[in-house]
């Protein structure tokens, strides 16, 4: 009797210690399982494209004129071309989830601004990259990217710059969403590009004489506007300019009835040139080069039609340095 009482006492504390174990590896189960879903909804899993490549601390890289390889090498790719066959940068989001934006930047006059979004990519797959086919510019910039992750936002203006060079890879800082904006806001842009707007025509051509004019389509609408090269001096019986040591030119765009002067200023020793070309991509960009040359240097300023904001972005893009003679060469 007692060997059987002690036999069952046994069995009932055996019993009673797997119970227990059981109830414990549910709980740790439990443990486990809430832990995994704490973690994956306050920090995304990392895309592995980015981790071959990036630190810690950032939320993308771009990377300039990346390699064949290094495209080929991405699972998922894909590719936003603003201006064929120009150049390349790749985006690539340290986070799986990665919301990247392609947005228009707008030159307000004193800074880069955020324009329309025109392309949008909600949530990147791991092993993810954007490739965007555009030109990189030195002066105002044409498009910005966005990269958003939860509250956190990175913003890169798509433009060179001569101060760093041309990294092969640049890191893009996390920062709260807030901060971004007011950092892109604040983004300063060379004094020596400018915003032309129309003005009434007046009298501001009189004693002007008119040089040359053509016909071109400036804005890609299929309706041609005027260009008008202008210079504040008179003819003589042959045609021929009677020029001073120095004179007021002007060129000038006749749009939709209205008057952009896109050049009007004082030459010493010289005269105003200009030529036109155009950049291809989504739209054809129709550019003016046009040349200041004077006896003691160049400098040539870069426009063209912005339509976002009715006017023209002028910008200097040359200019010679020191005490110089200028010459022109005959061939």
């Amino acid at each position: 009797m007692k060997k059987k009482q002690f036999i069952l006492g046994v069995c009932f504390i055996l019993l009673a210690s797997l119970t227990g174990c059981r109830d414990s590896s549910i709980d740790q189960g439990k443990e486990v399982v809430q832990q995994e879903e704490v973690v994956s909804k306050e920090e995304p899993l990392y895309n592995t494209a980015f981790e071959k490549y990036a630190k810690d601390e950032v939320v993308a890289l771009i990377m300039n004129k990346p390699e064949e390889e290094v495209i080929k090498g991405l699972t998922c790719l894909d590719t936003y071309t603003h201006l064929e066959n120009i150049e390349e940068l790749l985006v690539i989001p340290k986070y799986n989830g990665t919301k990247i934006e392609v947005k228009k930047a707008i030159f307000d006059g004193e800074k880069i601004v955020e324009g329309e979004t025109i392309y949008t990519k909600s949530y990147t797959e791991d092993d993810y990259g954007l490739l965007i086919e555009t030109v990189i510019p030195e002066g105002i910039p044409q498009l910005l990217v966005s990269v958003s992750i939860e509250d956190k936002q990175a913003t890169y203006i798509i433009a060179e710059n001569g101060k760093d060079g041309w990294p092969a890879i640049m890191y893009l800082s996390a920062k709260e969403e807030d901060e971004a904006k007011e950092e892109i806001t604040n983004e300063e842009v060379d004094e020596q590009v400018q915003i032309i707007y129309p003005i009434e025509e007046g009298d501001s051509l009189q004693d002007y004489t008119l040089l040359n004019e053509k016909k071109v389509d400036i804005d890609d609408d299929e309706q041609m506007e005027e260009v008008e090269v202008y210079c504040e001096t008179s003819l003589d019986e042959e045609g021929k300019l009677i020029m001073d040591d120095g004179s007021e030119w002007k060129l000038i765009v006749r749009k939709d009835g209205q008057l952009y002067p896109v050049f009007d200023g004082f030459i010493q020793l010289g005269k105003l040139e200009y030529k036109g070309y155009e950049e291809y991509g989504d739209t054809t960009i129709f550019h003016l080069l046009i040349s200041k040359v004077q006896g003691a240097g160049l400098t040539m300023y870069d426009c063209y039609y912005d339509e976002n904001q009715g006017a023209f972005i002028s910008e200097e893009v040359y200019q010679t340095t020191g005490n110089i003679g200028f010459y022109d060469i005959a061939y």
